[in-house]
């Protein structure tokens, strides 16, 4: 049952109280950083341009360009997978044996 779970997570937490402190701590903290940061963000980006044509700050570009929005993304993508991908692989392919008799 679910109301055991609950009372032994409750036993548990008034067991440890310093564990329970920094738990929420913990979660106090990420909301209020989160609260932060969706309040500059929402500030920034998501209010009203001060200016009068805002598509017009684009050059050329509707805002509703669907292929210049998803290309562009993709590509940024394509990019950090091959910055991840191909260092791996090079890493993969020497033998660790090797690696620790070089040093």
């Amino acid at each position: 049952m679910p109301t055991h779970d609950i009372i032994f997570a409750l036993r548990t937490l008034r067991k440890t109280p310093g564990l329970t402190a920094v738990v929420a701590v913990s979660i106090a903290l990420g909301i209020a950083a989160n609260t932060t940061v969706f309040s500059m963000v929402n500030a920034t980006l998501l209010g009203a341009l001060p200016v009068r044509d805002p598509d017009g700050l684009l050059y050329g570009l509707s805002s509703t360009d669907v292929v210049t929005f998803t290309a562009v993304p993709l590509a940024l993508l394509a990019t950090a997978l091959a910055a991840v991908v191909l260092p791996a692989r090079r890493a993969a392919a020497i033998n660790p044996m090797d690696a620790l008799r070089l040093e």
